[in-house]
């Protein structure tokens, strides 16, 4: 049970990220970063927090949730069975992250060629962390017993702080 609450903490925490906490570190701290000839400043950022980020978040959510689905209905019965979950969250990752940048490059890249590299940078990190945020935390806590092998790190975290299985 203490697995659960805390994935739904660390997803409200993710979720604070993306609709507060990011738009205003775009808007205020970044803003120079995006800043390029013939950007039109403003309508690059509604874009990536109204659009891209928003889209992102509810990927990662989706998955999220199936994990923890997953992971809570079965008990690892064999070695295999984690081998193949490993791969499971491995593919998973790739795929938040391939969409991420697909996402990008459809919403942002091609609609506003004239993105400074910075600017291309900091929004690829700024993925990385939703990344972060949104998957991969909330996936180290969801994993129970021999699943807390699967997730990449998730052996760093004591079993105290994971539900104590």
């Amino acid at each position: 049970m203490r697995n659960l609450v805390t994935v739904v903490v660390l997803l409200v925490v993710g979720s604070m990220w993306t609709f507060f906490a990011l738009p205003w570190l775009l808007e205020t701290v970044f803003l120079n970063s995006f800043a390029s000839p013939g950007l039109q400043v403003q309508q690059f950022l509604d874009e990536v927090t109204g659009k891209l980020f928003v889209v992102f978040w509810c990927c990662n959510v989706s998955v999220v949730l199936l994990w923890v689905v997953r992971t809570m209905q079965r008990r690892a019965a064999s070695a295999a069975r984690v081998a193949a979950m490993r791969t499971r969250w491995w593919t998973a990752a790739s795929l938040l992250l391939a969409a991420g940048l697909l996402l990008s490059a459809v919403m942002v890249l091609f609609r506003f060629p004239q993105l400074s590299p910075g600017g291309i940078i900091l929004l690829l990190a700024l993925l990385l962390v939703n990344e972060a945020l949104l998957f991969w935390l909330p996936t180290v806590f969801a994993s129970r017993g021999s699943y807390r092998l699967v997730v990449p790190g998730a052996q760093l975290f004591p079993k105290v702080l994971m539900g104590g299985s």
